[in-house]
């Protein structure tokens, strides 16, 4: 498998093809794969690039390690909750799990979740986005 490329240097979503395929691999096994606000928004970013281009006919998305993935990153809670907020949201935050839920809808090739281990959480809902 050759890595093409990482969505930012110390990215931790990468992009490799395999033939036809691009893979998209959450690469954080040290957490598990536990997605924070960052891979939120390179996951989202990782789909639109395989779907846009006619390199691959066929996208793939899996975990590195024993994981697909544990799900949120706790850590992140506290950049996602802002009491200054009436929902107590950070608006930013919409935004990004947005971009996240469609990227996986807009996406129109085939795409496939290589489940390599547990899929918890948010991560067990995108399985449901995939086909």
């Amino acid at each position: 498998m050759n890595i093409l490329r990482k969505i930012r240097s110390d990215s931790t979503v990468e992009i490799c093809k395999v033939g036809n395929c691009g893979l998209i691999r959450l690469n954080r096994p040290e957490k598990y794969n536990a997605i924070n606000h960052v891979m939120y928004q390179e996951v989202a970013h990782a789909l639109d690039e395989v779907r846009d281009s006619a390199e691959y006919s066929i996208g793939c998305i899996t975990g590195a390690g024993k994981f697909y993935s544990s799900g949120n990153d706790i850590s992140n809670f506290e950049k996602v909750f802002d009491s200054t907020q009436e929902n107590g949201i950070n608006p930013m935050t919409e935004i990004i799990l947005k971009q996240f839920v469609e990227a996986f809808i807009n996406f129109d090739k085939p795409l496939i979740a290589a489940v390599n281990g547990p899929a918890i959480g948010v991560a067990c809902t995108t399985l449901a986005l995939c086909d």
